[in-house]
């Protein structure tokens, strides 16, 4: 298992994390997703044989919001 920590600072409520942690759950590999809208993070654990980081960062943008590496 292996853990990615994002910065994402457009998280302005509760909804704004539902949303992302909605979205990465969907992706395969990912086994548990914290997105924190107080600190502006999110926080992904995820099996780097079945899902990439890359692939991650794209869930998270395509779900509508910026992503910067911590």
């Amino acid at each position: 298992m292996k853990a990615i920590h994002l910065k994402t600072p457009g998280l302005m409520c509760n909804s704004c994390t539902a949303i992302i942690e909605r979205a990465l759950s969907g992706v395969d590999g990912v086994i548990s997703v914290t997105a924190d809208f107080a600190n502006g993070t999110t926080s992904i654990l995820f099996d780097e044989g079945q899902a990439k980081p890359e692939v991650i960062l794209s869930a998270v943008t395509a779900s509508g919001f910026e992503v910067e590496n911590e």
